[in-house]
């Protein structure tokens, strides 16, 4: 795949390859073996991005504030949870943000989040979190054990082989006893870890994790 550009085509064909199925249509077409490839890929994404805190998929991002008659409340009246501020968090953000930071870059420690919104009392919010991130931008390594992984979720669909299934899913995640902690992922996980350990610097005043660890914000506590 290198010297081109790598997109969900080129994965979903890369995955078909690893036992000798070619892809052999659009993925755009109406063509049901289509839809379910392409289905299995977004579940199969989801399933890799969300079982680690994947330091190449963080990403700061500036929020748009909501106006309050958006919700049919004055503007110069509180948020029904007492807070003067609400910004709507982006769609990229694949989880809840871990820092979250002012206009003037300090950590936030007082806000509420509630469905796709922050609330605070700050004017200005930026969060820091897991975006998604296109397979153009994923490292090498670790698009390496997607394929692989998607290699055994087509297995079945594609030639009903569940042998073929657990070798893929075996060198991907590990035996089913150590799944999903073990294979080129749990090594991807080893080593991410490694580089950034959880009590590194880098993640000290994280609000989210303080909550965990028992340090409140003004309002005598952090709202989950």
């Amino acid at each position: 795949m290198a010297g081109s550009r790598v997109d969900r085509v080129t994965v979903i064909a890369d995955a078909l390859s690893r036992f000798g199925q070619p892809l052999g249509l659009d993925l755009e077409s109406d063509n049901p073996r289509a839809e379910r490839l392409k289905n299995i890929y977004t579940g199969t994404l989801a399933l890799a991005f969300g079982m680690h805190q994947w330091e190449f998929l963080k990403k700061t991002f500036s929020c748009s504030v909501v106006s309050k008659a958006t919700d049919a409340i004055a503007e110069s009246d509180a948020w029904l949870n007492g807070y003067g501020f609400a910004h709507q968090l982006p769609g990229d953000l694949k989880k809840n943000p871990e820092v979250i930071f002012d206009g003037s870059g300090h950590i936030v420690r007082d806000f509420s989040i509630e469905g796709r919104r922050v609330y605070s009392n700050c004017e200005v919010i930026k969060v820091t979190g897991l975006a998604t991130l296109d397979p153009e931008y994923w490292p090498d390594d670790w698009r390496e054990a997607f394929v692989t992984w998607l290699a055994g979720r087509f297995s079945v669909p594609e030639l009903m082989d569940v042998n073929l299934e657990d070798k893929f899913l075996t060198e991907a995640l590990g035996t089913p006893r150590e799944r999903p902690s073990g294979g080129m992922f749990g090594r991807l996980m080893a080593q991410d870890l490694a580089a950034n350990p959880p009590d590194s610097p880098f993640l000290k005043g994280d609000p989210l994790s303080d909550a965990h660890n028992g340090i409140f914000g003004n309002r005598g506590r952090i709202i989950w």
